[in-house]
């Protein structure tokens, strides 16, 4: 013969069930996705020259460079520069020398200056990303593209 449930087993049982009703799955956790500045784009790698193009914008424009190119006019393959985040570079040059120097961008970020002993330049950035810097010297008329080495 079936045994009643008693009230006790009874509430048990109910609370269990509710208890489980009222469960809830593990939420989803956000992930916090960290933008880089572009102190860390211009400081996070070694940049090496993909294309140089000259007379940029002006009816004789010409590649100078391009680093998958044959017919090259200049060798811009040895370049390698390297920006730090306290200001200051390190590059070395077409011809393999060596020179420090100082950085730094404009207040909105669109306007890169380097110097050192005896020069010094001012070209606007028009593109800063992970993969990519590409600049303009609007003196000289020449767009540079530069990529990180790998």
């Amino acid at each position: 013969m079936k045994k009643p449930l008693n009230i006790t087993s009874f509430l048990i049982c109910f609370f269990l069930i509710i208890s489980f009703a009222n469960c809830k799955k593990d939420t989803p956790t956000t992930t916090t996705v960290q933008v880089a500045t572009k102190l860390d784009l211009m400081t996070k790698n070694v940049f090496i020259y993909d294309s140089v193009i000259n007379n940029w914008g002006l009816t004789n424009q010409s590649v100078s460079y391009a680093r998958i190119g044959t017919n090259n006019l200049t060798n811009w393959s040895n370049e390698r520069l390297k920006f730090y985040r306290d200001g200051t570079f390190d590059e070395i040059m077409t011809n393999g020398n060596w020179r420090q120097g100082n950085w730094s961008m404009s207040s909105d970020s669109t306007t890169l200056i380097t110097s050192g002993s005896g020069y010094s330049n001012s070209v606007t950035i028009v593109t800063l990303t992970t993969d990519k810097l590409v600049w303009l010297d609007n003196i000289n008329k020449v767009r540079g593209v530069q990529i990180p080495k790998y």
